[in-house]
C-alpha cells in the first residue's frame, strides 16, 4: 500500500513518514502542485491532504479539483487541518469526497486507526463481490462507482459501503449498530451523526427519482425499499 502526504509542514510530513514506514511506501509533497504530480505518477492508495497551503487560497477547492481529475479522483483522501473545522466545513469536505477529517495536532494512534480503516474498506470491497445490480442501479466495487440509469456517479468508500449494505439486504431494516461495525469497524453511538450525513449524500447522489428508496426507520436504522 502507498500513502501520499501533501502538507507544507515538514514536521508533519516527517512524522507521518516515520509512523508508516516500512509497513507502507510513503511519498511526501510540500505543495498541492507537487502532490498532484506524485499522485498521477504513482497512484497511491491513500492521500493525506492538508487544507492550508501558502500557494492555495482554499484547500476545499483543491480537494474538489482532485476529486474531479480523472487521473486521481479514485484515490481516497483524509483531510487534516490545523484549526478545528466547524460542522459545516467538515460536512463540506465530506461532500467533496473526502473519506475522513483529522484535526492537528493528531494522536498517532488515531491517525493509524483512521488510515487502517480506509485500507480495510478497500480490501473488503475488492474481495466481497464484483458488483450488484438491482433495478436500474448498478454498484461497482473498484473503483467505488454506481450507475443510476446508466449515469456514472462517483462515491466515497464510506458511501459505497453504506449503499452496499442496503443493496445486500434489500427490504430489511439494518440497525445503526450494524452500519457502525461494517463501515467504521467499531460500535459507538457518536457515529450516528456521521452516518446520517453519509445517508443524505447517498440519497442526493441517487437523484430525485430514487432518493426516497432509502428509508429512515426511527430509532432503528435504515432500509432500502424495492427499486421500481
Amino acid at each position: 500500500m502507498k500513502i501520499l502526504v501533501v502538507d507544507d509542514d515538514f514536521a508533519t510530513r516527517k512524522l507521518i513518514e516515520i509512523i508508516f514506514t516500512p509497513k507502507y511506501k510513503v511519498f511526501c509533497a510540500e505543495t498541492c502542485a507537487e502532490g498532484l504530480e506524485i499522485a498521477v505518477e504513482y497512484q497511491p492508495d491513500l492521500m493525506i491532504l492538508d487544507l492550508e497551503f501558502p500557494d492555495v487560497e482554499n484547500g476545499f477547492e483543491k480537494c474538489r479539483e482532485m476529486k474531479k481529475d480523472e487521473r486521481v479522483k479514485n484515490i481516497p483522501i483524509i483531510i487534516i487541518a490545523e484549526k478545528g473545522l466547524t460542522d459545516k466545513e467538515e460536512l463540506k469536505g465530506l461532500k467533496l469526497g473526502a473519506e475522513d477529517y483529522i484535526k492537528k495536532p493528531f494522536d498517532n494512534n488515531v491517525l493509524k486507526e483512521r488510515i487502517e480503516k480506509v485500507f480495510e474498506r478497500k480490501k473488503e470491497l475488492n474481495k466481497a463481490y464484483k458488483g450488484i445490480t438491482i433495478g436500474n442501479i448498478y454498484l461497482q466495487n473498484d473503483p467505488p462507482i454506481m450507475y443510476v440509469e446508466k449515469k456514472k456517479i462517483q462515491l466515497t468508500l464510506k458511501e459505497h459501503s453504506f449503499l452496499y449494505i442496503l443493496l445486500r439486504e434489500l427490504g430489511r431494516v439494518i440497525k445503526y449498530k450494524q452500519f457502525y461495525k461494517d463501515i467504521w469497524g467499531y460500535n459507538n453511538d457518536s457515529l450516528k451523526k456521521p452516518l446520517t450525513r453519509i445517508a443524505e449524500r447517498v440519497r442526493n447522489k441517487l437523484g430525485s427519482h430514487h432518493k426516497d428508496i432509502i428509508k429512515t426507520i426511527k430509532n432503528e436504522g435504515y432500509m432500502l425499499d424495492k427499486i421500481k
